[in-house]
């Protein structure tokens, strides 16, 4: 059975069987049918999957945002700073929301916007990434208020 974690279920014998990056036999029905066709059939296949395990895709669901926002690193320091970046980050971005501050809506959206696609396939520690910038300046916005650094008001 496949996990919500890419790098686990690459390291998966059965990875083969329904991917063609290592399986053979996926690498030839793409060059049969050609990448669109046969992305589209997979597509069929993942929905009719999904109608019949609904819960099973909910629990994959749930387990694909966790590993998005705190994913499971290598060493456990790596996955503790992630933790603590993601919840610094929202940390900020709950500040900039606090003081009515149009950048929150904006950061909002390129973080809802770029990470919804993740919730639904698998996800890997790597694709968040792109986001990293936004939550060590959404981080450093809670830090600087926090230490006093900041002013009172925000600029306007």
């Amino acid at each position: 059975m496949m996990t919500a974690d890419l790098e686990r279920n690459g390291r998966r014998p059965e990875f083969g069987l329904v991917h063609p990056y290592i399986g053979a036999v996926e690498r030839t029905k793409v060059k049969m049918l050609g990448e669109v066709s046969y992305n589209r059939s997979k597509e069929r296949q993942a929905f009719a999957w999904i109608v019949t395990h609904k819960l099973r895709f909910l629990q994959l669901t749930a387990e694909r945002l966790r590993l998005f926002w705190f994913p499971d690193m290598n060493r456990p320091w790596q996955s503790l700073f992630e933790a603590t970046l993601t919840l610094a980050g929202l940390g900020g971005l709950a500040l900039l929301f606090w003081r009515g501050n149009v950048l929150a809506l904006v950061a909002s959206v390129a973080l809802v916007a770029y990470s919804a696609v993740y919730y639904i396939i698998q996800v890997s520690p790597r694709y968040r990434f792109p986001l990293e910038p936004m939550l060590f300046l959404l981080s450093a916005q809670l830090l600087t208020v926090r230490s006093g650094l900041a002013r009172a008001r925000p600029l306007s």
